[in-house]
């Protein structure tokens, strides 16, 4: 263990010497550019270039804010305010990395009786009626969207699969919240912000970028593997917010490609999806393919022949359910609770496949579900969807899992449960306006008649694969970065991230970075592409 502290300690001051000597300290003006304070550090990384931009370029005074503190179960103690102070004076660990990069002050929000008692007034407005789960996502504050935030950050700090909004953990919750948003509403009153990078745009860590997008200022977050720009990307009135959100312009940057080119990247999309259905491909941020050939000595689907075979997807049911804005139910629970309804109105053959990636409380939420409704076959999780395919699956359900965009290939009908799903604008998956006509499809499915357009689904393979993160331009190689060290943590998030990224380093790539990021910035774009280098 000592070794291992002692090869940290050396890895993070390397990292560090390296940043001092190749990002200069500029003299700052009176703007402020915010950088949220984490201690990932692939996300350090990308920051460290950003902050150069806005420090450099701007003459922006960078500081540091801790944006976490709402999900601790505990009031903050005597003893953490203490390291706070000793870490932030003395540039110890993660402040020392910021500091390298050009942070010059770190702050944490404090609420002041004003804050408090403003706070407590809003509470009691949202009660005054009664209040369903829809009104808490939709839940806007001074004319700014946070209630998706909110929601999400609840079920992720006390990992409950819904919301009880009448429950004192929720109120109390609810009431910090406000308090943070009128602690960052004030200040962004107060500062002249020039702009803000978070680790996430999703949880609470998002309410000052919301606060930034409302006033128009610059907004930027970590996504997957590389930063994004989401300023003027929310819609309020669609309820999407701008997590991840690369598919929403895919059409359009698709339709500049010449016919010759457009043809040839259809041809190449299909290859990239054959690969990833065959298992010789998975996405970075899998532990494995869930593509695989292996035999089954058992059958895990009834033999009705005449029977239409239904098959549900679960997501991880604290994972951020808004991550791309509003669905059709506002959490994973729920959606649950409407299947649970369709079952019993249909005579289909219905099947659950849990997660690969499950945890214990969706593992034991899916366990009383399946209890409940003993007509659902309940699949093995570490079941592969090539064999499913091969089962004569009809059709199968997700909220906006990728599972749309793969199973099509095998002629499997997908419903997505989201008009806010990254397949929305494609023919290759059944896409509903409303929960209403999203009951109607499901239960006619002997009458439906969808044909899977097989180009959309190519040229979605084609672009995910090359105007996503997925084809990366600031980790040389994302495999490396994202597979996972002896003690099955990401590589990315641990020190082995400095180690890697110093071994790729050099003079050219870094200039080459800088130019990048100065491009990505001034083009106002949502997200970095070749057109950037």
């Amino acid at each position: 263990m000592l070794n291992n502290y002692l090869s940290d300690f050396r890895i993070l001051k390397k990292y560090i010497n390296h940043n001092n000597h190749i990002f200069k300290k500029n003299e700052y003006k009176n703007q402020i550019f915010l950088v949220e304070f984490n201690g990932w550090q692939g996300i350090q990384i990308a920051f460290s270039y950003l902050i150069n931009f806005f420090s450099q370029n701007k003459k922006c005074k960078i500081i540091a804010f801790n944006s976490y503190n709402l999900f601790e179960h505990n009031q903050e103690s005597l003893l953490s305010k203490i390291k706070w102070n000793i870490g932030k004076f003395f540039k110890i660990k993660n402040f020392g990395v910021y500091a390298s990069f050009g942070v010059s002050d770190f702050i944490k929000p404090k609420y002041d009786s004003s804050i408090k008692n403003h706070s407590l007034k809003k509470v009691k407005q949202f009660y005054k009626k009664e209040k369903k789960l829809k009104d808490l996502e939709s839940f806007c504050l001074e004319g700014i969207w946070i209630g998706d935030l909110i929601y999400d950050s609840y079920l992720k700090k006390y990992l409950v699969k819904t919301i009880d909004l009448n429950c004192n953990n929720f109120k109390s919750f609810f009431f910090e919240c406000l308090c943070n948003f009128y602690y960052w509403h004030n200040y962004f009153k107060k500062q002249k912000i020039k702009g803000i990078v978070v680790a996430h745009a999703v949880y609470v860590s998002g309410i000052p970028s919301r606060i930034a997008e409302y006033k128009n200022i610059l907004n930027f977050s970590f996504e997957g593997s590389n930063l994004v720009n989401g300023t003027n990307k929310t819609s309020y009135k669609k309820r999407e917010n701008t997590t991840g959100i690369y598919f929403r312009y895919y059409r359009e940057l698709f339709k500049k490609f010449k016919k010759s080119q457009a043809y040839t990247n259809i041809g190449l999309g299909q290859k990239y999806l054959k690969e990833l259905i065959e298992g010789k491909r998975k996405y970075y941020y899998l532990k494995k393919t869930a593509f695989f050939k292996k035999k089954n000595s058992i059958n895990y689907f009834k033999c009705h022949e005449k029977k239409i075979k239904v098959i549900i997807y679960p997501h991880l049911f604290t994972d951020s359910p808004h991550v791309y804005g509003n669905h059709f139910f506002p959490d994973f629970y729920e959606w649950f609770m409407f299947l649970e309804k369709i079952v019993k109105k249909t005579d289909y053959d219905w099947y659950l496949k849990p997660h690969p990636q499950e945890d214990h409380l969706t593992k034991k939420t899916i366990d009383l579900f399946i209890k409940k409704n003993p007509s659902i076959k309940l699949l093995p999780r570490n079941l592969s969807n090539s064999y499913i395919a091969s089962k004569k699956i009809d059709f199968a359900l997700t909220v906006y899992g990728t599972i749309a965009s793969e199973l099509s290939a095998y002629g499997i009908k997908v419903i997505n449960a989201s008009k806010n799903n990254p397949h929305f604008n494609y023919n290759f998956c059944i896409n509903p306006k409303d929960i209403k006509e999203y009951r109607k499809i499901i239960l006619n499915l002997k009458k439906n008649n969808f044909k899977i357009n097989k180009q959309d689904l190519f040229e979605f393979h084609y672009m995910k694969k090359h105007y996503s993160d997925f084809d990366n331009f600031l980790f040389t190689d994302l495999d490396k970065y994202f597979k996972y060290n002896n003690q099955m943590r990401r590589i990315i998030l641990t020190n082995d991230c400095y180690k890697l990224w110093l071994e790729d380093f050099s003079i050219k790539r870094h200039k080459d970075i800088i130019r990048m990021y100065e491009n990505f910035i001034k083009s106002g774009e949502y997200m970095i592409t070749k057109s950037h280098l």
